[in-house]
């Protein structure tokens, strides 16, 4: 994936409420940190090219959200919904994300790297060149998805609901799960481990493997 085009030499502080200012609620070459901004209600706010660090997004509702060459560092978007959002060469590095609504969104070159998406809602979701890696997705929810060069590396998925999703190609090996919702027939080709695969035969099958 293409990681944002952002550094923060190139940056002016400035604060999220700043986007307010602008008739097209749109932010541009801000270095942002250290904000409170629990339960903002807006509808189609635009980030290009700002970085964004341990600001509290906690509950807000921020709907079809568009950022190009963001990164959000050490950020709480807990229980945010950021439906139908539109996010291009973005990272979210080490953030809370924890009942995030994400549902209805298009991800182009996103990375979440060690997040914390339990129960996060990814439905419908146009995803191209993401990345999850290191993260806690446990019982969230990942259906009716289009996906094309998806990785999942080291990431707990217990409890994943991947349904309506064709996960070919899709590699979850290196990932952890006792249980996870599935549907045989849009699994096939999903490249696995050999303890998911034991898993799997018993979960469609009802075989269990027995290794000698």
């Amino acid at each position: 994936m293409q990681a944002p085009k952002v550094t923060e030499a190139m940056l002016t502080p400035k604060s999220f409420l700043q986007i307010y200012d602008d008739e097209d609620l749109l932010l541009e070459n801000g270095l942002i940190k250290n904000e409170i901004l629990e339960q903002q209600n807006e509808d189609h706010p635009m980030l290009e090219t700002c970085i964004v660090d341990h600001v509290i997004f906690n509950g807000s509702e921020i709907t079809r959200f568009e950022a190009t060459d963001v990164i959000f560092t050490n950020c709480d978007f807990s229980n945010c919904n950021f439906s139908e959002a539109t996010f291009y060469r973005v990272q979210f590095l080490n953030c809370k994300m924890v009942g995030i609504n994400l549902n209805g969104s298009y991800l182009n070159n996103v990375e979440f790297k060690n997040c914390l998406l339990n129960l996060a809602s990814l439905n419908i979701v146009n995803a191209k060149d993401v990345n999850f890696v290191e993260c806690r997705l446990a019982e969230a929810s990942f259906n009716e998805n289009k996906l094309k060069k998806i990785k999942f590396e080291q990431c707990d998925i217990d409890k994943m609901a991947i349904l309506e999703t064709n996960m070919r190609n899709v590699d979850i090996s290196t990932c952890e799960f006792e249980s996870l919702e599935a549907q045989q027939e849009l699994i096939r080709g999903m490249q696995v481990n050999e303890q998911q695969a034991t898993y799997f035969a018993n979960y469609f099958l009802g075989v269990k493997i027995k290794l000698i």
